[in-house]
């Protein structure tokens, strides 16, 4: 499983000069942006299967499943719903009492900036980015996944289970 910790060690280490003092290659700086996006992703995902089968199961098949049922686009999805000042009646009614609250809220919105800057990175051949910009996408990456963990936990536990369970 991908650790998130991991691959925003690995962004940092993209973004970082070499060595030699060289300045990081434009190629660094894109897998960089990627990696920090993955972070928040996988974050979410695993977040969203422990909840559902707990950490116990993580070698599971069924913990497999649950992972991977969620992808980029219903990620997404969600989070702007989050992020709408008003949900759609679909959502509405899962909306936790009292909102979703700021740090639910900042996932949201860290996890949609990051997935908007990974397709510029990744599909994008004119997209420029500096290796100080690398760095506070980091740092959007690491306080969206410590606000993830740290949420209300009935606002975290409707939103991780809209991420399995999307509704219709």
């Amino acid at each position: 499983m991908l650790d998130s910790a991991h691959l925003l060690e690995q962004a940092e280490r993209l973004a970082a000069p070499a060595p030699d003092g060289e300045r990081a290659r434009p190629t660094d700086l894109h897998r960089a942006v990627s990696a920090t996006y993955y972070a928040v992703f996988h974050a979410g995902l695993t977040a969203a299967a422990d909840q559902c089968l707990g950490r116990d199961n993580q070698g599971t098949e069924l913990y497999s499943l649950a992972y991977r049922s969620v992808d980029h686009i219903k990620m997404k999805a969600l989070c702007r719903q989050v992020l709408q000042r008003e949900p759609s009646p679909t959502y509405k009614r899962y909306v936790p009492n009292g909102g979703w609250g700021a740090d639910i809220t900042a996932y949201a919105d860290g996890f949609v900036t990051l997935n908007e800057q990974r397709m510029l990175a990744d599909y994008d051949p004119t997209y420029v980015i500096s290796p100080s910009e690398v760095t506070s996408y980091v740092l959007v990456g690491r306080t969206a996944i410590r606000l993830l963990d740290k949420a209300d936990p009935a606002a975290r536990r409707a939103f991780l289970t809209l991420l399995l369970f999307p509704p219709r």
